[in-house]
């Protein structure tokens, strides 16, 4: 049998996420920024952009030292095909 999903049509596929998918999103970011825990805002665009002060970010919190020269061999090293 065919899923259900397969079934709808573009529309029907805009609505579905229009009624439940954004509103469940947006619940959930908002429950993450009103939430009392101590936590790092990192962006796709600043972890693209500036790779190694984001990881030393995250690593900070984490309270580990992080030492600039093995973050940058890291980062190579996870960058290599």
């Amino acid at each position: 049998t065919i899923p259900a999903h397969r079934k709808m049509t573009d529309i029907e596929i805009e609505r579905y996420i229009i009624k439940f998918v954004i509103p469940w999103y947006i619940s959930f970011y908002a429950s993450w920024k009103s939430a009392n825990i101590e936590s790092i805002w990192i962006t796709y665009e600043d972890l693209v952009t500036n790779t190694e002060a984001c990881l030393s970010r995250v690593l900070e919190r984490v309270n580990v030292d992080p030492d600039s020269h093995e973050v940058r061999n890291t980062i190579k090293k996870s960058s290599e095909d």
